[in-house]
């Protein structure tokens, strides 16, 4: 039977070309492929393409006199950003789901893997790489890896309680009212079998200060690798995994599945060339959940250092989504938010708005259709929305504001225009609405760049559009009776606060990217609509996908 690729490229270059740019590489964790995708995976893989999307527009700002220079490290000329995600799909979990559908394994893994590409592409994840570890490829590497590590590995018989929803063995520490915190639905097993071992408290000396993004979890991580306990890394019971090279058992799924961030930036195995795997790994940033701490901020680190591989870049920790009443998600409680149905209901750009700008990119949230509703309508379809349509239905009736200088330009790509002298002219004049405006915007890149806290860049752009709408307002330049070159001027600065609002909102809502675009790319600026408010339930229809 002909295998899947582990690398599928959206775009055929990518592999051979990008990284010989200068790059940011991103990587969502790989979610089992046995579960449907729920509202933490939606909020993961939409947060990820948010920051891919930033980075690759703001590319354009790189000639602009409002360069925002190089922040956190990452490189800001001349850069790609790469998005990787994908499925892990061994693991006795897995082969108990394919058993109970009366599928082989590897039959049941491509027909799912199907179903998690349709929700990416459902939620506009724009991911460069799908990383898949039934692959070939991926056996083939991890089996290598682990070959090259055999020295360090130990053989030692090892009793536990597993969670096998965890797919992992639980210390007392993680156990709460005899269950794991993740899976208290789920009877941890008893198992007893003789492993092999990678001396995981070897490495206890792993910079996690610089490395991990939220600093409030430092505590609990360092007290996660003060009490390590080496790690298990094979399985004698587990049939549906990838063969250690130097025995009969198969390598724990959770430390192969770890490998495919390495694997994912184009490193070859034949070569053994960990120092060119190295610069590609420069700029890297890991998104996953706080159930994945252990696992992404010390235990991948250790399994780097054990080859002299430097650790992620920054690993970005997001909070868990909570239900209405700030309780935790289960099937138990029926309290459980399908992301596509909140889809179907209210829209792609309303959700995923709503993820970044209402949902606590550190914390844990509370999730409320209301409050997506209310923010939705609040931020972009009365604020954003609003200033966006009055400045354009104001050009559509009198274009001799800007007919001979705008037309046929491209605005974000071409700042040399007539367009962008007149915006740089306003900000020579030392116009004081742009001064203030600059540095809003300038606190939002900064927020993102510097502290990944996108939903902090929201707010502080949420009130730059309010002060702005106000300002337009006072300003009045639909006023023919007010001076033509005063009331230009004001929707010049008008122009270039939308201009430069784009690279967020455009990031944050791409299904209106191209509509946003249009009111610079146009021959003729016409009046623009790009957010039309959503009615409360029950007048909401709500949509559904074949997924």
């Amino acid at each position: 039977m002909k295998t899947n690729p582990a690398l599928e490229f959206n775009n055929e270059f990518l592999f051979n070309s990008m990284f010989a740019q200068k790059t940011l590489y991103i990587s969502t964790t790989l979610p089992y492929i046995n579960s449907n995708p729920h509202i933490g995976h939606a909020f993961e893989f939409v947060l990820s393409d948010f920051f891919k999307r930033y980075y690759n527009l703001i590319k354009y700002k790189i000639n602009s006199p409002y360069s925002l220079g190089n922040f956190n490290g990452f490189d800001d000329d001349e850069h790609n950003c790469i998005l990787n995600t994908g499925v892990d799909e061994h693991g006795q979990k897995v082969y108990q789901s394919a058993l109970a559908k009366g599928k082989d394994p590897q039959e049941y893994c491509d027909n799912a893997c199907l179903y998690w590409k349709e929700f990416c592409e459902l939620i506009y994840m724009s991911y460069d790489i799908f990383y898949r570890t039934t692959s070939d490829d991926h056996k083939r590497f991890s089996q290598e890896f682990l070959f090259n590590i055999r020295n360090i590995l130990y053989q030692k018989e090892y009793k536990g309680k597993y969670c096998i929803g965890c797919e992992s063995f639980k210390t007392e520490k993680e156990i709460k009212n005899k269950r794991c915190e993740f899976h208290p639905s789920v009877e941890l097993q008893e198992i007893s079998e003789n492993n092999f071992f990678f001396p995981l408290s070897n490495f206890k000396k792993i910079d996690i200060e610089n490395i991990l993004v939220d600093k409030s979890l430092l505590s609990e991580l360092r007290n996660i690798i003060e009490n390590c306990s080496d790690l298990s890394i094979s399985r004698e019971r587990v049939s549906w995994g990838i063969p250690i090279p130097f025995s009969n058992q198969t390598i724990y799924v959770w430390f192969e599945a770890l490998l495919n961030y390495v694997f994912a930036t184009g490193y070859n195995p034949d070569l053994l060339n960990f120092s060119d795997f190295s610069e590609k790994w420069k700029n890297s940033l890991i998104i996953c959940g706080k159930d994945n701490l252990k696992f992404q901020a010390f235990i991948l680190p250790a399994i780097l250092k054990s080859q002299g591989i430097k650790p992620p870049s920054k690993i970005l920790v997001h909070g868990m989504i909570l239900d209405e009443r700030g309780n935790k998600m289960s099937k138990s409680e029926g309290n459980v938010i399908d992301p596509i149905n909140q889809i179907g209901k209210f829209g792609i750009g309303a959700f995923r708005y709503y993820l970044l700008s209402g949902i606590n990119t550190f914390q844990n949230s509370s999730y409320s259709e209301e409050e997506l509703i209310n923010k939705y309508n609040n931020d972009l379809s009365n604020n954003l929305g609003n200033l966006i349509s009055r400045v354009t239905s104001i050009i559509e009736k009198e274009p001799e504001f800007f007919h001979s200088e705008i037309e046929g330009h491209d605005f974000l790509k071409k700042p040399e225009n007539k367009m962008f002298e007149l915006i740089k002219g306003i900000k020579n004049k030392n116009s004081s609405f742009i001064s203030y405006s600059s540095a809003e915007i300038k606190k939002a890149h900064e927020e993102i760049q510097v502290n990944l806290n996108v939903k902090n860049a929201f707010t502080i752009l949420n009130n730059l559009v309010t002060q702005t709408n106000k300002y337009f307002t006072i300003k009045k330049p639909y006023d023919k009776l007010l001076p033509f070159e005063e009331r230009r001027n004001c929707i010049v600065e008008m122009l270039y606060i939308i201009k430069e609002l784009y690279y967020f909102y455009a990031a944050a809502t791409p299904n209106i990217q191209n509509q946003y675009l249009s009111i610079f790319r146009s021959e003729k600026i016409s009046k623009t609509i790009l957010y039309k408010k959503l009615e409360k339930e029950p007048e909401l229809e709500e949509k559904t996908f074949k997924i």
